[in-house]
């Protein structure tokens, strides 16, 4: 009887040392890349290209927004929705939030349906200041329509994050916002903790 044959034992595929990189495609040595590049797969390199793109696109949004908010009115109550949400986006833009806060009506209400409404507008102020605290947003206009009192705006960041606005104006101020995007895209965009 002849005998039995041990199968063959298979190897072992041998681990690659370092991490990879998704947006350059190179295996970089772990130093090359930060906590937060750690669990993005992106290393040092291409974030800061990444926040230096970020930036440029920034800039070209901020200029865009600036010639098309030239022909501004003088005071806010001559001020159409279309015009008060422009210059929203100017300011928002420039992460001004006293201008932004002052906008708004004293009672005003903010509603972003992926966060609970705030009411007021010093409410509205700090959470403009911890937003722009935490993140670099950008609003790039895509379109924007007017319909009375009403100021319809869609929009996207330089990410690839899309979303849209509605603005009730009232003798030149917002009295109303509602705030429709997607809150988990942003929160991976940024690098920002996610819910569990």
């Amino acid at each position: 009887m002849p005998a039995k044959k041990s199968p063959k034992k298979k190897k072992k595929a041998r681990k690659l040392p370092g991490h990879y990189c998704w947006r350059c495609g190179r295996r970089r040595a772990n130093e090359k890349f930060s906590g937060k590049g750690h669990a993005k797969h992106i290393c040092k390199d291409c974030a800061k290209e990444q926040r230096t793109e970020t930036r440029k696109k920034r800039r070209i949004a901020l200029l865009r927004n600036e010639n098309s908010s030239k022909n501004q009115p003088t005071s806010l109550s001559d001020t159409s929705p279309k015009q008060l949400v422009s210059r929203w986006v100017e300011l928002f833009n420039k992460a001004d939030v006293s201008g932004l806060s002052e906008l708004y009506h004293d009672d005003a209400i903010n509603h972003q349906v992926a966060n609970e409404p705030v009411e007021g507008k010093e409410n509205i102020r700090d959470m403009f200041a911890r937003e722009f605290a935490a993140a670099e947003m950008v609003c790039v206009v895509e379109n924007l329509f007017e319909d009375g009192e009403w100021a319809i705006l869609g929009w996207k960041d330089p990410l690839g994050l899309r979303g849209c606005g509605f603005f009730h104006v009232v003798d030149g101020k917002i009295k109303f916002q509602r705030g429709y995007w997607d809150k988990l895209s942003f929160l991976r965009q940024q690098g920002l903790p996610t819910p569990h």
